[in-house]
């Protein structure tokens, strides 16, 4: 999913944080333009909910300064930390669990 705005971008990533309430794993690529996007590459940045009780909203907490005010940025995919660590721990033996099975 491409943006045009990083408020339309904080929307989701918002969302999907707070979906979960769990730590974010977002993979993601951003540029100037469209072209500088496309010729970028992807990178993981990690966002958790960020409870504060002076701000008026949720927000979220990026463990990275990733945004420099790019205009476009992809989000190719997001895993909570729960589902990376499923998909981490089961993707390698996969096949062949038998083997594992006394």
């Amino acid at each position: 999913m491409i943006f045009n705005s990083k408020e339309k971008f904080d929307e989701y990533a918002h969302e999907k944080v707070y979906e979960h309430c769990e730590q974010t794993y977002f993979i993601m690529r951003t540029g100037y333009s469209m072209v500088e996007l496309l010729n970028d590459a992807f990178s993981i940045e990690v966002a958790e909910p960020y409870y504060e009780s002076r701000a008026e909203d949720d927000t979220i907490m990026w463990f990275n300064d990733w945004y420099e005010g790019q205009n476009y940025i992809e989000v190719y995919d997001y895993y909570t930390e729960s589902e990376l660590l499923h998909k981490l721990q089961h993707t390698q033996h996969k096949d062949g669990l038998e083997d594992y099975i006394e």
